[in-house]
């Protein structure tokens, strides 16, 4: 993997060369990376907040997760963690960047990472957040049409907060606005240069996700040959019944457990530990002492029950996580579950890791037929098992049975409560799904509006209305927000493990459906 996926990331996107130019690849890694590259990526205009009957925009309950609350998590991300963040990134985007520009453009290179390192000692000063500056010039526009709504949407969640936050510093609004203004800002200011740092065209991440990819081979390896075992089982004995059940459960498994791999977490790629991530899906099952919640007989009836539809599934992280999506949007269709599977990312890089539309090209194109097993693997054989799910993972493109898609709103502070009044396009997209499974504590954090739930309070209360189709959540926990536990369940957590909420440890699946 290191050396197609860190080739493929350092070279042709940081560098800026194209990738049919990448002349190294096989006709058939270009031909996967062609289907999924053909996601259209288009400017989805939100409602402005400003225009919004104010009911339809509810507010945290109860007390949002805040950086002033001292010892807290939120306090260590703003103070040293997105700190760090904007750090590496700074020194990866100079090493691998500047050298390759002409004059002009190196300087202009260098005022945006000047920008940014202003941004990171505003953070270290907890000065006043000022609103996020758009970009001028038509080629920062046409680089990224998710910007501008992206980047007015931000101001607009700053100013109906400022109204509830007088001294709105980096540590007294709420730690999801302020992350998410963060990377907003990023982006903005990679666009504000030529267009050859322009947002599409840059992933300032894309030596941090390498270098954690670059770790996964075994670990991939491995969960190929899981996973082709899981459908000859099924196969074997039948498509249905409690085998189909039992099966599902067990990829389902290995997509909640690599949501573990979340570089937004991390100051340094190198500690991912993509070999605990699959321990932790091979040791789960019903009862597990980690999964804390398990409401999957619940998603289980919906994907049972009538004829198969469409299901979808908002990323989370790339690399190894994504592999484990992948393998379980395959399941999904392979064993007539679903007729369809919709996969959505993220228009520009967002929380480090997370999945941009070059970071699922390039799985498919490491997967796919042709593609060399990575030098790191003992065994070049193991990545047999890889191919044979890349190339049916090319089919399922093709013949539009997997789809990846992006929204604006995804890259917004929003909670999703707030989805249906400002992304009523994308609201009406999900209710055409048959379940939407939701990867990932970032997506948690907006789904319950990221604030201190008594953790007893049902998790349909805790969704405050949102409620497009039946929902799924797989998250392992790394922030300190939670509901849907049961009495005395969170007080025997914490003698377990007093940091039980925020360090990945334990797992949870949690379901709602719609109350109409």
């Amino acid at each position: 993997i290191a050396s197609v996926i860190a080739h493929q990331m350092a070279t042709c996107r940081l560098g800026g060369t194209s990738h049919a130019r990448c002349a190294t690849r096989s006709s058939s890694v270009k031909r996967v990376i062609a289907m999924a590259a053909t996601a259209q990526q288009t400017s989805q205009p939100l409602v402005s907040l400003n225009k919004i009957d104010a009911k339809r925009l509810p507010f945290p309950p109860h007390q949002p997760l805040e950086g002033c609350e001292k010892g807290s998590f939120a306090e260590a991300t703003i103070t040293k963690r997105l700190p760090s963040i904007l750090a590496g990134m700074i020194k990866d985007l100079e090493a691998s960047i500047l050298p390759g520009l002409g004059a002009d453009a190196k300087a202009e290179a260098q005022q945006a990472l000047a920008a940014l390192a202003a941004l990171r000692q505003g953070q270290l000063d907890n000065i006043v957040l000022p609103d996020v500056v758009a970009p001028g010039g038509a080629a920062a526009a046409a680089a990224n049409p998710a910007l501008a709504p992206a980047i007015a949407a931000t101001n607009e969640a700053l100013t109906l907060w400022r109204k509830r936050v007088p001294n709105a510093t980096w540590l007294n609004l709420p730690w999801l606005l302020i992350e998410c203004a963060m990377y907003v800002e990023v982006a903005a200011r990679l666009a504000a240069p030529s267009a050859r740092l322009a947002g599409a065209r840059i992933d300032p991440f894309a030596v941090q996700k390498a270098a954690a990819w670059a770790k996964s081979a075994t670990a991939a390896a491995e969960l190929a040959a899981e996973a082709c075992r899981v459908l000859q089982r099924v196969r074997a004995q039948g498509l249905r019944g409690d085998v189909l059940k039992q099966e599902c459960y067990a990829v389902m498994q290995y997509s909640l457990w690599g949501n573990k791999t979340d570089l937004s977490l991390l100051v340094d790629a190198s500690a991912v530990n993509p070999v605990s991530s699959v321990g932790d899906a091979q040791g789960s099952g019903a009862g597990h002492p980690f999964v804390i919640v398990d409401e999957y007989d619940g998603a289980w009836k919906v994907l049972a029950s009538g004829p198969p539809g469409r299901v979808d599934i908002v990323l989370d992280n790339a690399g190894l996580e994504l592999f484990g999506d992948l393998v379980l949007a395959d399941f999904l269709v392979e064993s007539g579950l679903a007729t369809e599977v919709v996969m959505h990312g993220k228009p520009f890089a967002w929380f480090v890791s997370d999945v941009v539309q070059h970071d699922f090209a390039d799985t498919l194109a490491a997967a796919a037929p042709g593609s060399p097993a990575p030098a790191s693997l003992p065994d070049p054989a193991a990545w047999g098992a890889v191919r044979e799910l890349g190339a049916r993972w090319a089919q399922h493109m093709a013949s539009g049975k997997w789809k990846y898609t992006d929204h604006t709103f995804w890259v917004t502070p929003s909670p999703f409560c707030w989805m249906e009044a400002q992304a009523p396009d994308l609201y009406r997209a999900l209710q055409s799904s048959r379940l939407v499974i939701l990867k990932g504590d970032l997506n948690y954090r907006k789904l319950t509006s990221d604030c201190r739930w008594p953790t007893t309070t049902p998790f349909s209360t805790s969704l405050m209305g949102f409620e497009p189709a039946p929902l799924l959540a797989l998250r392992t926990l790394k922030a300190d927000v939670v509901a849907g536990l049961v009495p005395g369940q969170a007080e025997k957590l914490t003698k377990i493990d007093a940091e039980w909420l925020v360090n990945g440890r334990f797992g949870m699946l949690q379901f709602h459906k719609p109350t109409a």
